[in-house]
C-alpha cells in the first residue's frame, strides 16, 4: 500500500506543478524562438553590412584610380610646363602675391617680364594683413628674385618685398600722425 500512497502523493504534486512546469517550459520555447530569431536578424544585418563595406571599399578604390589617372595627367602637364616654361614655377611666389594685394590680371601680366614699371596716379593695392588698400600711386613696382631664395621671385615696390613695403608704410604713418599730435 505503501507504493500506492507515493504514487497518490507524485500525483497531487503533478496536479499542483504541472501547470507550473508547463508554463515554465513554453516561457523556455519562446525564449529558444527569440533567441533563434534574433540570430538570424543579426546574422541578416551582419550579410547586409558585409555588402555595404564591399561595396564602399570598391567605390574608394573606383575614386581613388580617377584621383591617380587626374594627377597622372596633371603631373604630365606640370612637367610640360617645366620644361619649356622653366621660370613659370619661379614666378609663381610673385604671382600669388600680386593676386594677394589685389592686382588685376592685366597687370600682374604686364609685370611677369620683371621689368620696373611705375604705378599710374591713384592706383591702390591691398594690405592682407591690415585688411586695407593703399596707394601705390607713382611707385616702382617689379617681379624680381628674392633675395632670401634666388630660385624664387617675388612682387617688389621701390625695391622692397611688397609685404616688407607695406610694413614700413603703416610704421611712416603711425610716426607721421604721433608726431603731428605732439605738435
Amino acid at each position: 500500500m505503501e507504493y500506492n500512497i507515493e504514487e497518490a502523493v507524485s500525483n497531487i504534486a503533478n496536479i499542483f506543478t504541472g501547470s507550473k512546469t508547463k508554463r515554465l517550459e513554453s516561457e523556455i520555447a519562446d525564449r529558444d524562438r527569440t533567441i533563434e530569431n534574433l540570430k538570424m536578424q543579426m546574422s541578416s544585418q551582419q550579410e547586409r553590412s558585409n555588402r555595404e563595406i564591399g561595396n564602399l571599399r570598391d567605390s574608394i578604390r573606383r575614386q581613388q584610380e580617377q584621383h591617380d589617372s587626374y594627377k597622372r595627367g596633371f603631373d604630365a602637364q606640370m612637367n610640360r610646363i617645366e620644361k619649356y616654361f622653366p621660370s613659370v614655377k619661379q614666378l609663381l611666389p610673385a604671382i600669388v602675391d600680386c593676386e594677394s594685394v589685389r592686382l588685376s590680371e592685366g597687370t600682374i601680366r604686364g609685370l611677369l617680364d620683371c621689368q620696373p614699371h611705375i604705378f599710374s596716379a591713384g592706383s591702390k593695392a591691398y594690405d592682407p594683413l591690415k585688411e586695407e588698400y593703399a596707394d601705390v600711386s607713382k611707385t616702382e613696382v617689379q617681379i624680381k628674385p628674392d633675395p632670401k631664395d634666388g630660385n624664387q621671385y617675388r612682387l617688389h615696390i621701390n625695391g622692397k618685398n611688397i609685404f616688407q613695403w607695406f610694413k614700413d608704410l603703416w610704421q611712416s604713418l603711425r610716426q607721421t600722425i604721433s608726431r603731428g599730435i605732439r605738435r
